[in-house]
């Protein structure tokens, strides 16, 4: 028997998880009637290998001591607040003298950084505590399905910002066209999921401007940033590449919110760590929020990376290295299969267009060209619909023609067997599929 008792209308109204869809399409597959030959599933973005052998060590140790288990700081373990902030020197200043010296100066302190229960959490409760009922949040689309999940079950307004293919880089011209006295926060994902786009450092820059004249947050969210392509520099030193120039001004504080993930970075997606970096009184406004929530982040998980940032940064290198090494492979399979294009790509994502869309005879959305390659063929992938507002027009419609491939939690032979399975995927199968409904 269903509860007597009500579900919120904002939760009912909220699209339901998109992963659990696409799971339930892999579980029909069949390998029988496909040659013997396995899922390839390319829809979720998260890594394939195992969490470094040092954190597992380090976690082995860490949870025989009682103290790891007791309650900690709402805004995580001090030290690795510390600890992250050489981690983001290393990233965005190692040439820059005087970084982070001071509180009110350029770069970071460690009052500047948070920790939470992973990215997801960190941008709920920086939406939570920037916004109230009826308030607007900018999103370029295609978005991060979450962040529109999250605008309707705290009864907010996405206003989308449209990106067009194959660049999917958001204009600040088109946004300024947005805002409104009840914008609250500008969102950008970069490198972006879904579509893998790496947006320029001097475009960031010039949304940072576009937030601060209008007196609105600039939410960067940078889940993705270790997986930028590393470069070489002059030294011959490979080093991991520099998203953007933002905390290169103290004036950073008066406007950006940026988040990151251990989850991708150092395979550690379970144990749910996150990082917010914003002004200490944002910060300090936003530890309401999370005390409500979270009271504080996983404490045997801060505890045992804390040490080991420095020496895992070769690993990311190699990691970003291998990643982009699968988007090139993924890229060449791809141009053999006719009428597939690859839109863009970078970090684990690359954004393709199928032949199925509304430039062929009988257009299909990208929906059920998802379903049936999963279900058929066994490459599981996720629907530009999944990415895209529910009445979207134009090149957006029916998905936009789109499908998000994943690469990260793959190796080189599955990506290699995804051409034949694409090859042999014929607008008849839709067809029959759409009957079959």
């Amino acid at each position: 028997m269903p509860p007597l008792f009500k579900i919120s209308s904002a939760v009912k109204a909220t699209a339901p998880p998109p992963i659990p869809l696409a799971f339930g399409w892999s579980q029909a597959y069949d390998p029988s009637k496909n040659g013997g030959r396995s899922l390839i599933n390319l829809s979720q973005g998260v890594p394939g290998s195992a969490p470094h052998p040092s954190f597992v060590e380090s976690l082995r140790e860490t949870v025989k001591d009682p103290k790891s288990a007791k309650y900690g700081e709402i805004l995580g373990e001090r030290a690795l607040r510390q600890a992250l902030v050489e981690e983001y020197r290393d990233v965005y200043a190692r040439e820059i003298q005087g970084w982070g010296a001071e509180p009110s100066g350029s770069g970071l302190t460690s009052d500047d950084v948070g920790i939470v229960c992973g990215a997801n959490m960190a941008f709920m409760g920086a939406i939570m505590t920037l916004t109230q009922v009826g308030d607007e949040i900018i999103l370029p689309t295609p978005f991060y399905f979450n962040n529109d999940m999250l605008m309707t079950l705290l009864s907010l307004k996405t206003v989308p910002l449209q990106t067009h293919a194959p660049s999917f880089l958001p204009s600040v011209e088109d946004t300024r066209k947005l805002i409104t006295p009840r914008t609250r926060a500008i969102v950008l994902v970069t490198p972006n999921n879904p579509t893998g786009a790496t947006y320029p450092p001097d475009l960031i820059s010039e949304f940072l401007e576009l937030a601060l004249e209008h007196k609105v947050a600039l939410i960067v969210d940078e889940t993705y940033r270790d997986f930028l392509p590393p470069v070489t520099e002059d030294d011959e030193e490979t080093r991991r590449g520099k998203p953007h120039n933002l905390f290169d001004t103290p004036k950073w504080r008066e406007g950006v919110i940026s988040l990151f993930s251990f989850s991708k970075s150092y395979s550690i997606p379970g144990h749910r760590l996150g990082v917010i970096v914003a002004d200490p009184v944002f910060l300090n406004s936003m530890s309401t929020v999370l005390d409500c929530m979270q009271i504080n982040p996983p404490r045997p998980s801060q505890l045992a990376i804390t040490p080991l940032l420095p020496s895992l940064r070769p690993g990311l290198i190699t990691t970003s290295q291998t990643f982009t090494n699968l988007l090139s492979i993924f890229s060449s399979v791809l141009s053999s299969c006719p009428g597939w294009t690859l839109l863009s790509c970078g970090a684990f994502y690359a954004f393709v267009s199928h032949p199925f869309g509304s430039s062929s005879k009988t257009p299909y959305p990208s929906l059920l060209v998802a379903q049936v390659l999963a279900e058929k063929y066994g490459v599981v992938t996720l629907p530009g619909e999944f990415f895209l507002p529910a009445d979207s027009t134009g090149e957006a419609a029916g998905g936009g023609g789109w499908l998000r491939v994943a690469v990260a939690n793959v190796g080189e032979e599955e990506v290699r067997g995804v051409g034949e399975r694409l090859r042999a995927l014929t607008a008849e199968d839709l067809e029959e599929a759409s009957e079959r409904k």
